[in-house]
């Protein structure tokens, strides 16, 4: 429950930032996006994201394991599961799983010069666009990652529908 708790509170990081981002542009004469204000923003996304993600496939294992202990308190092996050594083993498999997604979602934006600017300074201005990752060979990295998503959180309502 505690790396639960732990990317529940990684998730809650990303609302802090985009108020830091609001107020640093809110005192700037000329607010132009800065590289650094992009890749903090690109990467609190993608902490968010992963953090939901690791979050909620943590929470259904934790579920699973908690049912079958529940259900079977007689068997030894299930008795097994509600000891913290097996929710170490859950949540080193669940982490495996995650973090090939994850690193995904964090290579989906690149930071490029903009070509628009506010201003007639001598700074870059810089925006977050897609990288070429996902934008070669039609889409087909996005395309894939698209695909999986909904599937995957339809097989977490599956998995507990069927539990109940």
């Amino acid at each position: 429950m505690a790396a639960v708790a732990l990317a529940d509170i990684l998730s809650l990081l990303s609302p802090i930032e985009k108020k830091l981002i609001v107020i640093y542009y809110q005192y700037q004469e000329c607010p132009i996006g800065k590289y650094w204000i992009a890749f903090l923003g690109n990467t609190f996304d993608g902490l968010l994201l992963s953090s939901r993600r690791f979050s909620v496939w943590l929470s259904v294992s934790i579920a699973v394991i908690r049912t079958l202990v529940v259900r079977n308190p007689l068997s030894p092996t299930f008795g097994e599961l509600s000891k913290p050594k097996a929710l170490l083993y859950c949540i080193l498999a669940v982490i495996p799983l995650c973090i090939p997604i994850s690193i995904i979602e964090w290579l989906k934006y690149s930071i490029e010069p903009s070509p628009f600017s506010d201003c007639n300074g001598n700074e870059t201005d810089y925006m977050t666009v897609y990288s070429a990752l996902f934008t070669d060979n039609d889409y087909l990295v996005f395309r894939f990652l698209t695909l999986w998503n909904p599937p995957s959180h339809r097989f977490v309502r599956f998995l507990i529908a069927s539990i109940k």
